[in-house]
């Protein structure tokens, strides 16, 4: 399988952005809500897009992976930024994202 060396199109650029912006609030722990949101959308492309023509085994390509992740990123929204993360060095306002 070969790695594309540029983006196809506009939507190739949007999901991989929502995709780094979510991974990146999601492990430091920064506006953890609005990370898990970018996720849970990239994980509903995914699964709508991609994943569901192929059932649920992932060993088919299914949405056995994406379906976990989706529910991962839904618990980490529910339940916000842990006691390490650094959220706890930004201003009290932005906190609750």
């Amino acid at each position: 399988m070969r790695l594309p060396t540029t983006c196809q199109s506009w939507s190739d650029t949007w999901w991989g952005w929502h995709s780094l912006r979510g991974g990146l609030s999601v492990l430091t722990g920064v506006v953890i809500r609005l990370g898990t949101v970018c996720l849970a959308v990239v994980m509903v492309g995914a699964i709508l897009l991609v994943h569901l023509p192929h059932g649920f085994d992932v060993s088919s390509g299914g949405v056995e992976y994406t379906l976990t992740q989706l529910i991962l990123a839904i618990a980490l929204f529910l339940t916000g930024p842990g006691a390490y993360s650094l959220a706890s060095l930004l201003p009290v306002s932005l906190r609750k994202w």
